[in-house]
């Protein structure tokens, strides 16, 4: 019962902070080709996350997943469910950042996400876990 309202809580933490991010004054930062670029970058490092976490789905006896959210031994549907998710919502939030939030937000967004991609495939291959093609 106590998980349930901490989740509710989270919840609607996440809620009221989307909903003060969406009151602030706009900025009305425009996209730029490097906005573009580096959303690429992260989506490329995305796909190969993907790729990576499905080899650890069909190699459970050798593998297991670190992301807390699918858990030790997820299903190819959970993960392509996540995965799915999480690449569409990126460059939504990465465009409601640059229009909404103080400058530089929104690239700040990218390249912690680029960085943590990039360490998370380079980890994966460095364990035997190739790039997925």
């Amino acid at each position: 019962m106590m998980r349930y309202f901490a989740a509710k809580g989270t919840q609607l933490g996440y809620t009221i902070f989307l909903l003060l991010l969406l009151a602030c004054p706009s900025h009305a930062g425009e996209w730029t080709k490097a906005d573009t670029a580096r959303e690429v970058a992260y989506l490329a490092l995305h796909v190969v996350d993907w790729n990576q976490t499905l080899y650890i789905v069909d190699h459970p006896r050798e593998f297991h997943e670190c992301n807390p959210i699918l858990g030790s031994h997820p299903s190819r549907g959970e993960v392509n469910g996540y995965f799915i998710a999480t690449g569409l919502l990126h460059p939504l939030v990465s465009y409601g950042l640059k229009k909404y939030a103080p400058p530089g937000w929104s690239e700040a967004w990218q390249y912690i996400t680029i960085g943590v991609e990039l360490g998370i495939t380079a980890h994966n291959a460095s364990v035997g876990i190739g790039f997925g093609w």
